[in-house]
């Protein structure tokens, strides 16, 4: 019995490691893709549309942002962009 819980308690948190992994992964390449040049973006989001959940987390706060400035009118474009696959209603805004 003590070796299935621990055995089950393993698991667990080799799974939490795993997550935590994956967050920082996307979180990582969504840095990436706010000041891609246009020519890398492709390749950005077919890596974030590998975990479209955890991307959505981070992408987000930039698609809603009100953007002020250059920067971060590109990061919220650049959000949209990877996002379009996983929800067709920001297609719209970018013609």
């Amino acid at each position: 019995m003590g070796l299935i819980a621990l055995t089950s308690v393993g698991w667990i948190a080799r799974n939490e490691v795993v997550r935590q992994q994956e967050a920082t992964r996307i979180e990582g390449l969504v840095g990436q893709l706010v000041n891609a040049d246009p020519n890398q973006i492709p390749a950005i989001v077919k890596e974030l549309d590998l975990n479209q959940k955890v991307a959505t987390t981070y992408l987000t706060p930039l698609v809603s942002l009100n953007p002020k400035t250059l920067d971060e009118k590109r990061s919220q474009l650049h959000a949209r962009l990877a996002m379009v696959p996983s929800d067709p209603s920001l297609r719209e805004p970018l013609v």
